[in-house]
């Protein structure tokens, strides 16, 4: 018999070879609503087939796995629900917010639907969803994860529906502060090499936990970090010369869809800086090299601050010369010491998780995505809605 206490939940889109256990969770579902004195919302027949093919289709379908098993399933977007648009009540705000439908999950699977609904308002940090006025589980799981009962609303078939919305953010996001390396150039994995060599021809060890120390702390901070008894100004000099010659030698372009992220930015007025613990030259180097200060309208880096990351001083640095209090301020990481330095600040953190060479523990930033895409832009264009 599994084990009540579910761990190691994953999200994942819904496929259609996952489409015979789906319809499973949900006849699952409608037996548990029945038995707990909910047999009205949904029939004998809903979800209908059709229905969760085109959630499939559309990407909007997601399932709850823990080791390979599906555990729940739901529909989520960044939407408009036709059906929110009426209410007997009133939401907490009409900003742009995540949908939740059909949320269902296996009697075993304990915790796994709060995983769902917490996975969401990781997401986008605004949702909305609603319950069968008999589906008491449901409601008391969203008010014990914080969320308000606003109203009723009325579903496409004219049933009545208890509306629930939670919003975690409530400050409009005027301008992206963005890292480098990691973020903008997949310049790490070429760094790690470079570095590598310079610290080991020193005699010293550059591993696994020595780069987990280094990836996004100041260049100044590397002989403290690395424990070298070597003086301070020439191990700066040596590392700035390793850091320059992996740029030449193994960045080309800019991480796939960047480009296209700035450039949507750019044409929605949304300042832009660059808060970087790297040296002042070798950032500008990069960003020459890829005409980068078309669309950035500042630089604060390693060389302007007296602390680095995680200290917050470069990110408010970036709010102060871009005119934005830190609370309007989104920063794009890929470090945990550089969501620390924006958690520091005061701001909310974006996680790029991208990269090949990716394998930190980001759960401490308020959203994630793992590519520069139109789907994952919808994250940005929530905040910048708000």
């Amino acid at each position: 018999m599994r084990s009540e206490n579910i761990q190691n939940l994953q999200i994942r889109n819904s496929t259609p070879a996952d489409l015979a256990e789906i319809l499973r969770i949900y006849s699952e579902a409608r037996e548990f609503m029945r038995d707990n004195g909910n047999p009205t919302q949904w029939s004998d027949w809903y979800p209908p087939r059709e229905i969760i093919e085109r959630d499939i289709q559309s990407g909007t379908g997601y399932v709850c796995v823990e080791n390979g098993e599906i555990q729940a399933v739901f529909y989520y977007n960044i939407e408009r629900d036709p059906t929110y648009e009426k209410i007997d009540g009133a939401w907490l705000n009409d900003k742009s917010c995540g949908v939740i439908h059909r949320i269902a999950k296996r009697r075993k699977a304990k915790g796994a639907g709060e995983f769902c609904i917490n996975w969401c308002l990781e997401q986008c940090g605004n949702i909305k969803i609603d319950t069968h006025k008999d589906n008491i589980p449901m409601q008391k799981l969203l008010k014990k994860l914080g969320f308000t009962s606003c109203g009723i609303i009325w579903v496409l078939d004219g049933e009545e529906r208890q509306a629930f919305q939670k919003c975690s953010i409530f400050n409009e996001i005027k301008a992206v502060l963005w890292d480098l390396d990691g973020v903008l150039i997949d310049s790490e994995p070429g760094y790690n090499i470079t570095v590598g060599e310079l610290i080991r021809s020193l005699g010293y060890k550059f591993g696994e936990a020595e780069i987990a120390k280094t990836t996004g702390a100041s260049y100044k901070n590397i002989a403290e970090l690395l424990g070298l008894d070597e003086p301070k100004e020439k191990i700066e000099r040596l590392y700035i010369e390793a850091l320059l010659k992996a740029i030449n030698q193994n960045v080309t372009a800019l991480i796939d869809g960047a480009g296209g992220f700035l450039q949507e930015l750019k044409s929605r007025k949304i300042k832009m800086a660059i808060g970087s613990s790297s040296p002042r030259v070798l950032v500008e180097q990069i960003v020459n090299k890829f005409g980068l200060s078309e669309f950035i309208d500042i630089i604060v880096t390693g060389s302007d601050a007296e602390r680095g990351k995680p200290a917050p001083d470069i990110y408010l640095k970036c709010a102060e010369l871009l005119g934005v209090e830190p609370a309007n301020c989104l920063v794009i990481e890929d470090s945990l010491n550089g969501i620390k330095a924006a958690k520091n600040a005061a701001m909310r953190v974006l996680a790029f998780t991208g990269t090949a060479l990716h394998n930190f523990d980001l759960s401490a930033a308020d959203f994630q995505i793992d590519a520069y895409n139109s789907d994952t832009f919808k994250v940005i264009e929530h905040l910048l809605s708000l």
